[in-house]
């Protein structure tokens, strides 16, 4: 998984739950809504705050949050003529389409939930690289008229915050990672730095993954992390030496004694400690 991704996740999450400042819509409260089993949803990244840690069958309960978008009333549609503005307005009129089917079709509720967060996460990430280019490239009068034209766009739609709580099942072989080391201090007090030989054992094995190596142990309710959810697939002790096959026929007993869910989680991530979705302020 490439880094880049995750930090770009991560940080238009920020943004998300930072939206808007008005109550979520009546109804649509995380206490009234039901909870969503992860096998519902497709293959990909989440990213949510940890309500609880894993329990003896591996289910731990994550907080999504996603965009309502409702277009306000009376809204007028701008003159848009940068590129960048009609895309990010397609992108608005499309996730109010996506909010109108969830409140006609209760099946379309879950995967437009998802597209609606992936969709606005994506739009988010798109917005800071045109601006970022604009301002390299020192295009004063365009990198001002976007902003002007994205400006009247947000003024003509209310997003809202809405929280889901998600179960998902921890993969057995699940590997979980920490996106930032905790500081460390000299006996002075001041901070000091891993050396590079603390930071690569640190890094573990998997030096491609993000990171560094961690455990379920470390996981706390509050934190913010990143899952990637995968179907599961019990493996083929056909394929195995006689050790092998011995172990997994071992494994599937066990397995057995829980439920295996369809949807597992291979990967966590600890993006950041404490709760960033409840910061549901302008």
């Amino acid at each position: 998984m490439r880094t880049w991704i995750v930090i770009g996740l991560f940080l238009n999450l920020v943004v998300l739950s930072t939206l808007g400042g008005a109550a979520p819509p009546k109804g649509n409260s995380p206490s009234s809504l039901p909870k969503i089993d992860a096998d519902v949803l497709p293959p990909g990244h989440f990213i949510g705050t940890i309500v609880r840690t894993p329990n003896s069958n591996r289910i731990f309960t994550l907080k999504i949050t996603y965009p309502e978008v409702r277009l306000k009333p009376g809204a007028r549609m701008p003159n848009l003529s940068h590129a960048h503005s009609q895309y990010m307005n397609n992108q608005y009129r499309q996730m109010t389409n996506l909010q109108r089917q969830m409140g006609q079709m209760q099946h379309h509720h879950v995967h437009n939930m998802i597209q609606m967060q992936q969709m606005y996460m994506q739009m988010q990430m798109n917005q800071q690289r045109v601006l970022a280019r604009l301002q390299q490239q020192q295009l004063q009068e365009e990198l001002r008229l976007l902003q002007q034209e994205i400006k009247a766009i947000q003024n003509m739609y209310q997003v809202v915050p809405v929280t889901r709580e998600v179960d998902f099942q921890a993969d057995a072989n699940i590997k979980v990672r920490i996106k930032d080391l905790p500081q460390q201090f000299d006996e002075k007090g001041k901070i000091k730095k891993y050396s590079p030989q603390e930071l690569s054992a640190l890094k573990g094995k998997d030096k491609n993954l993000i990171g560094y190596e961690s455990s379920l142990e470390a996981l706390q309710p509050g934190q913010v992390v990143l899952v990637s959810l995968h179907s599961h697939k019990k493996p083929n002790s056909s394929t195995h030496s006689a050790a092998a096959s011995k172990k997994a026929k071992d494994d599937d007993k066990k397995a057995d004694s829980a439920i295996e869910h369809k949807m597992q989680v291979s990967l966590i991530v600890i993006l950041k400690e404490g709760d960033a979705l409840h910061s549901l302020r302008p």
